[in-house]
């Protein structure tokens, strides 16, 4: 005869596999009442919490099998998972290493420690890890990506040319799922980026549901703009965007923020959360929690700053809780969705015949589409506090080790060599780059000291720091982009190479828009050629250096009620479009 419970149990099993959530947890709950240590229940809880984003809930049910079964490797492996979302790192890993204890070989817990080392900026064992699980499951779509991003983060460009027709074939035929954003940094085809995004959003699994936004028409007496973002935090897309949200006409529009992220109690995070007329603090909250306020606040326009970065909101986007839904800043190129309308662009990141490569219809401001905020340059620290030696040219750059190719090293290295008592000054990383790029430096018959790494420090400290450069290099075919507004508003001349995507020409934008065009530069020879110039030439590098300092005032890149006005008639003219009914797309 069954008990009980294992009735309330199977018939939870049968609404669970068939996308019935809600009665399936009620049923869960019942046989839990009846047997509490049936711990497959608990599990089962914790992912349907898992599936709506409620993090929390997910880890007490986790933690309640655990409990009954402590030697429960598949909630432990789940465990691990939500603990990466709460961005609890340490915990994370030592659950997904008891999990592997347990159970050898798991994919699931590979997959999550691989992850959650790289989280941890622990490059060289992610790379380690993502080779055991695509040794233990080959057709894990994760295991290459994650193996060419660690690779890439180390530098390691020996592991990236090994593997990289491999990453090129799976994300043609759909079978490698790799991260878009710092794919961005591996390749500039546009036709592959395009792809890469599309294969992160098949993955998602969201399928067809039924809008929550069915046609209304609000007619608000101002549009209503909904900023959405994960990143509400001591991150530079609130750095960047808080001045444009504080200048927001509120005549005109009525300006909502919603943070799906933590808050971190920054100066930052204060003054974005004044700068909107409302804001929503929905982090932890269910995906369609989230969607249903967006769609009771009746948003107009929705711009999404995250894109593909970590904390997406392509479930909430996919549930269409707004008539327009935009993508700005977080993620520099297409995002692959059909959830979402429109791009933010200029003619120069996105000239009209790119078009064919976006899933959005490119709206281009007159400008450059780059928002900042910044206030008065600190002090600038002398040599010796930065950790730079007291002579010496200094050529500087400050983007993420995943962006530095091998093409790009060489070129640094050999202006090191042509350059007598240079320096490169690049932004600390981890132990590992640091170690490879000194190595490659050593290589190439150049001292390894001639590479200083600068410290990670606030906002302010780093932007205080950027005088103390000669010349800016920046890297290809991922530009600096907020590295680069930071080292103009400093004043320091930054010489770039204009790629052939979106986010392989935001410098080109960024110095277009400061009256700099002279220094891109469009292939590497060129690039090196300019920027020997300017470091073998003090008269000419000091004439860029105040033709720059003039133009910051004077031109549109730092004009940011001028960015405002143009934002703004960009969202006007969209729900000017969609008032009239016409159709969305390009």
């Amino acid at each position: 005869m069954t008990a009980p419970f294992e009735h309330a149990y199977g018939e939870a099993l049968s609404h669970h596999r068939a996308g019935r959530l809600a009665e399936a947890d009620r049923l869960y709950a019942e046989a839990l009442a009846l047997k509490p240590d049936l711990v497959e229940a608990h599990n089962n809880r914790g992912a349907i919490r898992q599936m709506v984003g409620d993090w929390a809930g997910a880890l007490s049910c986790y933690d309640a099998a655990i409990r009954f079964r402590p030697d429960y490797a598949e909630a432990l492996a789940n465990r691990g998972n939500v603990l990466i979302q709460l961005r609890r790192y340490d915990e994370a890993l030592a659950s997904f290493d008891r999990a592997l204890v347990l159970t050898p070989g798991r994919a699931s817990a590979l997959n999550g420690r691989s992850g959650v080392l790289f989280k941890l900026k622990r490059f060289e064992e992610a790379l380690a890890s993502y080779g055991q699980l695509r040794a233990a499951d080959p057709a894990n779509p994760y295991a290459l990506g994650g193996m060419l991003i660690a690779a890439m983060n180390l530098c390691d460009w020996a592991a990236v040319e090994r593997i990289a027709p491999e990453v090129t074939r799976g994300i043609a035929d759909g079978t490698a799922v790799v991260a878009p954003f710092p794919f961005l940094g591996f390749s500039d085809d546009k036709a592959l980026q395009l792809k890469c995004a599309r294969n992160a959003i098949a993955e998602l699994g969201l399928g067809s549901v039924p809008p929550m936004w069915r046609g209304e028409r609000y007619n608000h007496d101002r549009i209503r703009l909904g900023y959405i973002s994960s990143d509400f935090c001591q991150h530079p897309v609130p750095l960047l965007i808080a001045r444009l949200i504080e200048l927001h006409d509120r005549s005109r529009f009525e300006v909502l923020g919603f943070s799906t992220g933590l808050n971190d109690l920054s100066p930052i995070r204060g003054r974005i959360e004044k700068a909107f007329d409302r804001f929503h603090d929905v982090q932890g909250q269910p995906q369609a929690r989230v969607a249903q306020l967006l769609r009771e606040q009746e948003v107009d326009i929705l711009i999404d700053l995250t894109g593909h970065t970590e904390g997406d909101h392509f479930e909430i986007l996919n549930m269409r809780p707004c008539p327009i839904q935009v993508n700005w800043l977080g993620y520099p190129g297409t995002s692959g969705s059909a959830s979402l309308d429109c791009i933010l662009a200029d003619p120069i990141i996105a000239p009209a015949e790119h078009a064919a490569f976006f899933s959005e219809k490119i709206v281009r401001l007159p400008d450059c589409y780059f928002p900042t905020s910044y206030g008065e340059l600190p002090r600038a620290p002398s040599r010796v506090e930065a950790g730079l030696p007291p002579e010496g040219f200094v050529f500087g750059s400050f983007n993420n080790s995943w962006k530095i190719t091998r093409a790009m090293f060489e070129v640094w290295m050999r202006l090191l060599a042509a350059v007598p008592e240079s320096l490169l000054w690049l932004l600390d990383s981890s132990t590992g780059f640091r170690d490879t790029l000194r190595r490659e430096a050593a290589k190439r018959g150049i001292a390894p000291d001639r590479l200083v790494f600068a410290p990670r420090v606030s906002p302010d400290r780093h932007l205080a720091r950027q005088p103390l450069a000669d010349l800016v290099l920046d890297t290809s075919p991922y530009n600096g982009h907020m590295t680069t507004s930071d080292a103009l508003w400093a004043g320091v001349p930054l010489v770039t190479l204009a790629g052939q995507a979106f986010a392989g020409r935001v410098a080109a934008s960024q110095l277009a828009a400061i009256g700099m065009d002279e220094l891109v530069t469009g292939d590497l020879a060129a690039y090196e050629a300019l920027a020997l110039k300017l470091a073998g030439n003090p008269a000419l590098l000091k004439a860029v250096r105040g033709k720059l300092a003039c133009n910051r005032s004077q031109t549109p890149l730092f004009d940011i009620p001028r960015l405002v006005q143009n934002v703004e008639s960009a969202f006007a003219a969209m729900q000017d479009i969609h008032s009239e009914g016409a159709p969305r797309g390009k």
